[in-house]
């Protein structure tokens, strides 16, 4: 026996107004975000995110990261909205992550999202280089990478935090465990990786870079 089809309710002309304006401010979630303060946001994202990381051993995900309070808040207080939908989240997270304070892989697993650099700039100060990102990345894994060619093995995170600097010879890194914690970052940006035996060595992103610095025989540089 077929099933019955349900009949479509009749909303009330208020009900029907609301539900456009949701639909309306719902269209407009990219250029709210645009608006709204990115470092703020960007800060209790990363807060958050480190938080999940202590609390689980991963990254949340996306959804779980914006579900978490204080970004919840924030989103409420800049739209009137309780819940960002999904494209809100996308611009979000990449918002985030151009600015520095969280980090994840592309095509990688969606618990690849972690703290950026920001995140530990803003930890550590001035003890740390405050060079871009993109020159932090290539420095660091130049490092390991040099290392691996001297030594035949990769470098432990004492040696990494003790040697790795930037062009002013100013550290990379605070100490061994922050040189750890920050891998998160460095490998969902593609900078380093693990070899199979656990390893620190340079990743896909450090190798392509290596390359075209060597066929364009320059140092420019690429956000």
């Amino acid at each position: 026996m077929p099933k019955k089809r349900k009949r479509k309710k009749n909303l009330s002309a208020r009900k029907q107004a609301k539900q456009i304006a949701w639909r309306e401010r719902e269209k407009g979630s990219p250029t709210a975000i645009a608006a709204g303060d990115i470092d703020q946001v960007g800060a209790l994202l990363a807060d958050a995110t480190a938080a999940f990381w202590s609390a689980h051993g991963e990254g949340p995900t996306w959804r779980e990261a914006a579900d978490l309070p204080g970004v919840k808040a924030w989103w409420h207080d800049l739209t009137g909205m309780k819940f960002l939908n999904r494209a809100a989240c996308g611009v979000l997270m990449r918002r985030a992550r151009s600015a520095g304070w969280v980090a994840f892989a592309e095509a990688g697993p969606p618990r690849s999202l972690c703290p950026g650099r920001q995140f530990y700039l803003r930890r550590f100060g001035t003890q740390i280089s405050q060079a871009e990102r993109h020159e932090i990345g290539m420095r660091v894994a130049a490092f390991v990478g040099t290392y691996c060619d001297e030594h035949g093995h990769s470098p432990d995170w004492a040696h990494i935090a003790a040697a790795a600097t930037d062009t002013a010879g100013i550290v990379l890194f605070a100490n061994a465990d922050d040189a750890a914690e920050q891998f998160r970052w460095l490998q969902a940006r593609g900078w380093l990786t693990q070899d199979s035996d656990g390893g620190v060595v340079p990743g896909f992103r450090a190798v392509d870079e290596a390359r075209r610095r060597a066929e364009f025989g320059g140092d420019q540089q690429r956000r």
